[in-house]
């Protein structure tokens, strides 16, 4: 009625009902209403935030507004390696061997609303575990994405920044981890001097998905660079927007039956 999205409700009553089952070891077994109500099912024509990911040329522009800017490992890393928000956030340097060219995706950071000392609701950054086993992971690290990863050191560096392994690579101007908040104000800032279509920073990840797909990646390998917990989860909410799949499965069947 107040015209939240579905996903939205599902998670307030996700709260909820955890919130009824924690009560049990305090002494306080209240009965869990949310028992009897089933997650709602989002309707064909409810609109959602997700954006239409990038073009190829569109996401080469992004990385070339980005480079030596503050934001530059960021947009990197989560369009060429599909990292979640929270998962480019969580990055430490000791997470990232540049000699082998590897990348270990370990944590996860974000954003929680909380109460602060006065009683009023505030934000902090917090850090956490990834959202499911899968999604620790080793990744490749490409020479572009190794590139903006020196780039951004060398920017540190400049920042008067004494790098430690246990430091996070996305920090602020000020050599703090950066805030959602100013990751946003930064990107927004850059998008629109450059001309370039905003999409959500996650929107990133979908970006990744579709080119890998579109360029005939396989999809499992897809799923594991994603770090989705099963392939049938990259299957349901990117296969449909790749239709060059459906296409070279028509087609790679009919060279099979041509005559010898």
């Amino acid at each position: 009625e107040r015209g939240l999205a579905t996903s939205t409700v599902n998670k307030i009553r996700a709260v909820f009902s955890v919130v009824f089952v924690r009560t049990s070891p305090y002494g306080m077994k209240i009965e869990n209403p949310l028992e009897s109500v089933r997650p709602l099912k989002k309707p064909d024509d409810e609109k959602t935030q997700v954006e239409e990911p990038w073009t190829i040329e569109e996401a080469r522009d992004a990385l070339s507004a980005v480079v030596g800017t503050q934001i530059d490992a960021i947009v990197h890393i989560s369009v060429s390696l599909g990292l979640r928000k929270g998962e480019v956030f969580g990055l430490r340097w000791r997470d990232i061997d540049l000699d082998d060219g590897v990348i270990h995706v370990r944590e996860n950071r974000g954003s929680r609303r909380t109460l602060t000392e006065d009683g009023n609701i505030g934000t902090r950054m917090v850090t956490g575990g990834l959202k499911t086993k899968a999604s620790q992971r080793k990744l490749r690290l490409t020479n572009v994405v190794m590139l903006s990863l020196m780039r951004h050191k060398e920017l540190l560096k400049a920042q008067g920044r004494i790098i430690q392994p246990d430091d996070f690579v996305v920090l602020g101007v000020r050599g703090k981890p950066m805030h959602e908040a100013s990751l946003y104000k930064l990107y927004n800032k850059i998008c629109a001097e450059n001309g370039l279509r905003r999409i959500r920073i996650h929107d990133h990840r979908h970006t990744a998905a579709v080119i890998a797909l579109s360029i005939k990646v396989d999809p499992i390998v897809t799923s594991y660079g994603l770090g989705h917990a099963s392939f049938e989860i990259t299957k349901r909410i990117y296969a449909q927007a790749v239709p060059m799949l459906s296409t070279e499965f028509s087609e790679r069947i009919a060279d099979a039956l041509i005559p010898v």
